[in-house]
Parts: C-alpha cells; structure tokens; sequence
C-alpha cells in the first residue's frame, strides 16, 4: 500500500487507533481507525501530527455516532420489520398506543411442523425453519408487505391497504404465488440431499386491525391485533382438513374480483373461537401444471367439505 501510495505523490503516512473503551462499544465495534497521508516534500511536521492526534477523538466521537444509528436502524428493522422498525425510530414506543389500519393479513404456517420435530434431529430443526422461513420473507418484502414476527414455525405479516384495497390484495396474492414456488424448489432441494421438507399453509384475509405497542412496561412488542388476525390465523388452520395450500376469505375475495377466476368456493365454515362461519375460497396456483391424482384428490375433498357445509 505504501509503495502505492508513493506512486501518487504521497511523501509521508500516519496511522491512527482511537479506542471506544468498554462503555461504548458494540460488539466487534470497539475502536475507530483513521489514516492520513501528506505530499509535502518533507512530509508532516510534528505540529501536524500533533493536530491529527488531538483531532482522532472527536472524528471518532462522529463516526460513532453515525455507525450506531446506522447499527440501531439495522437491528430495529431486523427485528420488527421495515415499516414497524422505522415508527419505533421515530418515536412510536407510547405502550397501548395504536393505529387502527386496513390489511391484508397474511398467516401462514408449516405442514406437520410438530409431529416433524418429534422425529428429526434437533439441529436439523433450526436450518428447516430458516430455510422455509426465507422465501417467504424475501416474497412479502418484495410485494410491499411487512413480515411481523415469527410464532414457532408460523409467520404473521400484512400488507397495509393504501388508496386501493385490490392493488394491496394483488400484492399479497403476487406473495403467496412466489413463496408457493420458491417453497416447492426447496423442498426439491431439501429431499435430493436428503433432508427433511415440508410445504406451508398460508391463508390471507382483509380486516381492520390495531398496528402498534402491546406488552409490559419494560418490554413491548410491536405488532399488530383484532379479530382479522384471530381469523387468519384461525383460516390458516383450516388448510389441512381441506387440503388446500392456500385459503383466502370472502372479504379478501370481494376486495379482488380480477381474481375470481383464481378462486374455488369452499362454502361456509365454523372457525375456531369466531362466532360467524366464514365463506372460505381456495386459490387455483397461477402457473399452469397438470392435474394430477394429488391435486385432483383436493379438488374433490374440498367440493365434498363444501357440499356438507350447505344448508
């Protein structure tokens, strides 16, 4: 590097360390470094490295300044999600303070997670879910979409409606077509090494729900409540008795009539703690594939459930 720097003109070369001390430093984060070069022919006088010395603090004061709140920003968006991680920034940690907003909900969980771990290695668990986890978190982001937190092997995220409640529920139907897809290659994936794989059920819903702070005084989460998310989370549990990877509401299918197509009447259903059947739709995949036994197997299951369900 010296003899590069040679080759530019440059005569004399200082280095600096500027050590934070225990009280300020962030993980591998503990000292700041600065260097500094003269093309003067004789190079520094002492006088400037006296002044390149008493300046280190306060250049190291700065820089730390702005790399903690570049590392806080981080961390924040990380943890709660770009949208929810930016209000906390800007001051939104008032504890049961929220805003009612319309969303798309999306809850979708993983296909026999618990019977799974039951009979695969403990380490192999962690890897399974961050591998069907990604995908899915990449597809809502891509699509406009905040994921809110994991729950075990499940994932709550929403798409906030802004001026046109269809262009958000065509984002999140856009989502959940991706991650169908990105989930099927991974679990290809998974079974030619010779891993574990699953599938996902995912189930999305429109509602008004409470966006904000709830928990104890010292400790909050930010994330958002209401009936709508109760619902989802209780359609996402109704994918498996009827055989379908997708279900969206009525509410979600009003919002999107472009998608009707798409959609398969399921007829109405009880859901867990909800004290109206809700009419349920399944979704038909948007690239075109063959029918197979399997999928024909669901289309009949899921007619059958809905003729049942008809007074």
């Amino acid at each position: 590097m010296l003899a590069e720097l040679a080759a530019t003109g440059i005569t004399d070369y200082i280095a600096c360390v500027h050590r934070l001390g225990d009280a300020v430093k962030m993980g591998e984060f503990d000292c700041v470094y600065s260097s500094w070069g003269s093309d003067a022919p004789a190079g520094f006088a002492e006088a400037d490295v006296g002044l390149v010395a008493a300046l280190g603090p306060f250049l190291a004061a700065a820089m730390l300044s702005c790399t903690v709140r570049q590392i806080t920003r981080t961390v924040v968006e990380t943890y709660l999600g770009g949208d929810a991680g930016g209000r906390v920034l800007r001051g939104a940690i008032a504890r049961g303070v929220a805003e009612r907003i319309r969303a798309i909900v999306w809850f979708s969980d993983l296909k026999g997670f618990t019977s799974m771990v039951d009979s695969t290695d403990a380490e192999l668990v962690l890897p399974l879910l961050n591998e069907y986890a990604d995908p899915q978190v990449e597809a809502i982001h891509a699509h406009g979409g905040t994921v809110l937190k994991f729950i075990g092997d499940g994932l709550l995220g929403m798409f906030p409606v802004g001026d046109s409640t269809a262009e958000a529920a065509s984002r999140a139907l856009a989502a959940a077509d991706a991650v169908l897809t990105a989930l099927a290659e991974v679990s290809a994936r998974r079974v030619a090494a010779g891993l574990p794989a699953t599938g996902a059920y995912l189930a999305l819903h429109l509602g008004d729900v409470f966006y904000g702070n709830i928990g104890g005084a010292t400790r909050l989460d930010f994330t958002v409540i209401g009936p709508a998310v109760n619902e989802a989370a209780r359609m996402s549990a109704m994918c498996r008795p009827l055989a379908q990877d997708v279900l969206v509401s009525q509410a979600f299918a009003d919002a999107l009539p472009a998608a009707r197509t798409r959609l398969v009447a399921l007829g109405s259903h009880r859901l867990r703690g909800v004290a109206q059947a809700q009419a349920l739709y399944a979704v038909v995949p948007a690239v075109s594939v063959p029918r197979t036994a399997s999928w024909c197997a669901k289309e009949s299951l899921a007619k059958e459930e809905a003729r049942k369900q008809k007074p």
